[in-house]
Order: C-alpha cells, then sequence, then structure tokens
C-alpha cells in the first residue's frame, strides 16, 4: 500500500506559482479576475484567496528583483561572451537586447537575457553607453568576446568597451579578440547578394503562391489540378517572408514539387491569369505575369545556393550548445561548395557564385579583419587541432596565405596560452600570501 503524506497550504506558495503562471505563459496581470480562473481556483482550492492585479504585479516585480540577485550571483567570477542586438518595431520604437553565455565550473553552458531595452537610436555611442551600464548593474568585469552584427556603429559601440575595460586586471590581451562579427549576420549578407540576380523569378512563384492561398476556392481548384496530375505530397505550399532568406528556401523548395500542378491551374483556371493581371497594374510593372519555364529553371539554381547556407545556418543559429568550434567546417564546407559553383558552365551559376564569393571573401578572406579566436575553438577541439586546419588552408589558398593563417593561429593561441598561465601564477601568488 502506498505512505499517505499530508501536505500543507501554504498561501505565499500559491502566490508564487500565480506569478510563474502569468510570466512563464505571458498573460496580463488582471488574468486571476477572470471568472473562468477563480472557477477553477475555487474547485482547486477554495481557501485561496485570489489576490487583485495591483498585487499581482507588485509580486511579479518581486520575483523579478528576488531572480535578479540570483542572476548576479551565478555571474560573479565567471567570463562572459555577450551578444546585442537592436531593431526597429513597426511602432518606430528602437530596441536592443543584450544576452550572456558562460560555461560553469561542471562544463555546463548557460544563456540569459540580462537586459531588454528602449533606446533613443541606433548610434555606437548610444548603444556602448546602455551596454556599459547594463555590466556596472549586473557587476560584470570579464568578459571575452561581444558579438555583434556588420552595422558601422557597432565599430564604435566595440572601440568605447575597449577602452573602458582595459585598464581592468580581469580583461584579455587589451581586449584584442572581443570583436566578434555575427556569423549568420555575415552568411545573410552573402546569400542577399545571389537573390538578387533572380528576384523576379522569386516574385513570380511567390505571386502564384499567394493565389493558391488567398481564398479556399483557390486552394480547391489546386489541389483538383494535383489529383488529376496524380501529384500527392504532404507538404502543401507555403509563402515566405520576403526580408527572411531561409523562408524563401523553404518556399521554392515546397514549390517545385507543384511546378507541374502550378502550369496546369494557369492553363485550366480563368481567375489565374486575371490574378497576375491585378498584380501587376498595381506595382506599376508590366509582363511579370506567371512563372516561366525559365523561372522554375531559375528557381532551382537558386536552391542549389540557398540549401548550401540552410545547412550553415542552422548550424550557426544553436544557441543551446557551443558553436564556435562548428565555425572552422562551415567555413570550409560554404568555400568549398562556391570554389565549384563558381567553375560551373552554367553562366548564370557562376555568376551567382562568383557575387558571392566576393562577399564571402570581404568578410573571411585571407586579408579580411577576423577574429582569430573562432579558429583557436577548432584547434583545441580534439577533433581538429592545428594540423587539420593547416591542411583545409593548404587545399583553399596558396602555400603563402596558408602559411600566413596558420601561423596567426599559432600566434594567437600561444598568447592566449601565455595569458592564462600568468593569471594561474598570480592566483597561486595570492594562495600562498
Amino acid at each position: 500500500m502506498g505512505t499517505l503524506k499530508a501536505i500543507g497550504y501554504d498561501y505565499d506558495e500559491r502566490r508564487k506559482a500565480l506569478v510563474k503562471i502569468v510570466i512563464i505563459d505571458e498573460l496580463p496581470f488582471n488574468f486571476a479576475e477572470g471568472k473562468g480562473f477563480r472557477l477553477f481556483s475555487r474547485t482547486l482550492q477554495p481557501k485561496f484567496d485570489i489576490p487583485s492585479h495591483f498585487t499581482v504585479m507588485r509580486d511579479c516585480l518581486k520575483f523579478y528583483f528576488e531572480e535578479k540577485e540570483r542572476l548576479k550571483r551565478a555571474l560573479k567570477g565567471q567570463r562572459l561572451c555577450l551578444t546585442t542586438d537592436t531593431w526597429t518595431s513597426i511602432q518606430n520604437i528602437n530596441y536592443m537586447s543584450l544576452t550572456a553565455h558562460w560555461i560553469d565550473n561542471e562544463w555546463n553552458l548557460y544563456k540569459r537575457i540580462l537586459n531588454f531595452y528602449q533606446v533613443f537610436n541606433h548610434m555606437g555611442e548610444t548603444i556602448s553607453q546602455v551596454i556599459e551600464n547594463c555590466l556596472l548593474d549586473w557587476g560584470i568585469d570579464k568578459l571575452l568576446t561581444v558579438t555583434v552584427d556588420n552595422a558601422s556603429s557597432n565599430s564604435v559601440t566595440i572601440l568605447y568597451l575597449k577602452n573602458v575595460m582595459k585598464n581592468l586586471p580581469t580583461n584579455i590581451m587589451s581586449n584584442e579578440h572581443l570583436h566578434v562579427r555575427c556569423c549568420a549576420h555575415i552568411v545573410n549578407l552573402i546569400v542577399c547578394d545571389g537573390l538578387k540576380e533572380m528576384n523576379v523569378s522569386v516574385v513570380k512563384i511567390r505571386n502564384a503562391i499567394r493565389f493558391v492561398r488567398s481564398s479556399p476556392s483557390r486552394l480547391l481548384a489546386f489541389k483538383k489540378c494535383a489529383e488529376k496530375l496524380y501529384i500527392e505530397c504532404k507538404k502543401s505550399l507555403c509563402l515566405d517572408v520576403a526580408t527572411r532568406w531561409n523562408s524563401t528556401y523553404l518556399m521554392l523548395k515546397a514549390a517545385e514539387k507543384f511546378e507541374k500542378v502550378l502550369v496546369r491551374l494557369g492553363q485550366s483556371e480563368p481567375r489565374y491569369m486575371s490574378y497576375f493581371l491585378e498584380v501587376d497594374s498595381k506595382r506599376n510593372k508590366k509582363n511579370i505575369g506567371p512563372p516561366s519555364l525559365e523561372d522554375w529553371k531559375n528557381a532551382r539554381t537558386l536552391q542549389k545556393f540557398l540549401k548550401i547556407f540552410y545547412i550553415v545556418i542552422l548550424k550557426f543559429s544553436g544557441s543551446l550548445h557551443v558553436t564556435s568550434n562548428s565555425f572552422f567546417n562551415e567555413f570550409i564546407y560554404m568555400h568549398t561548395n562556391l570554389l565549384q559553383l563558381c567553375k560551373s558552365r552554367d553562366n548564370l551559376l557562376s555568376g551567382i557564385a562568383m557575387n558571392m564569393m566576393s562577399k564571402f571573401e570581404k568578410y573571411w578572406g585571407c586579408g579580411a579583419n577576423q577574429n582569430f579566436v573562432l579558429y583557436v575553438a577548432n584547434v583545441l577541439d580534439p577533433c581538429l587541432k592545428l594540423k587539420y586546419v593547416k591542411f583545409c588552408f593548404g587545399e583553399l589558398y596558396d602555400y603563402d596565405k596558408a602559411q600566413l593563417l596558420t601561423k596567426k593561429i599559432k600566434d594567437n593561441l600561444v598568447s592566449l596560452f601565455e595569458f592564462y598561465l600568468k593569471a594561474d601564477e598570480v592566483v597561486d601568488d595570492n594562495r600562498h600570501k
């Protein structure tokens, strides 16, 4: 038989649980005052006196400050990697977030959002001062890197932070490796160069999908065409977000399976052609029309590029596992594929690849201003080491370039080792005193 256990009623614990419900499920403070919740609460625990929305608001603030103090204690003594980003809402309000990543003494990776600020503008001076105030508020004085996108204002931000932290005893090599350019953002810039060449074809296919999804009757006509052509696919057509190329890749990938269906739809559905004429007239453009065979060919070509970078971006975007040691493999993967596509006999394919390669070399080429800490992470990976990195550089560049890059990585590795060796010696001296 099971053992009976008495459970006492604790009013404060119930209030904490209510606070967690409001925060986790992003509910309004007056949620607890709703009739449905009151009925549920009264059935579950008649003794629980439901607080007002003012009390819930105060409890949420109290819970926030308690958790903040707990996080401060966890951050104490840890060397952090920060990530910051800014954007503007549809209300034309500027926001900025600051996220910290660190590994504790038990080798567990943590990610915490430290602040979510409203800022006056996206200028480097503004962002740097907000970050400085945040570091002071959280008591943070040990940074390894700050990851930002490639906006010119972020160079000002990094320079400001370097000057602020240069006199701290905890800085590494005068913060030489502080600035990390977001790899995912660089990939986006490379891909956008490829999309420019085939923008018209993408627009035509997007409009065709928009027609199918615009009403139940049009979707039904599309399904009937698919049945007549004996085409079955569990995944249906999906629209992309024009500013997100990875969604464009997924849209083209799904649309390719229904190419014949959309061609048949144009032949059997009179509303199909009239829809494109209406779209063209609204946008003051002529002869865009439905996707042609050439457009579908362009879409398949574009998919070859997007697939390469889609796979890379999935690995770069991981936030719950370490990604720095995967950078080099993805770097080699992109570089090798672009080199092969540059040599393609298809002039369109090779032309797009050359444009992408030009952008690639701008940020990750031999002469680019790179942060070699990312390469050091690969050298420290037992699966790779320096010999592997040297071998890959030898495959991509001529002998002199490969030797130069390998030497830079080794010099950075030695410098970091010497820094930590001195730091350990200082700690030992303090212990003996």
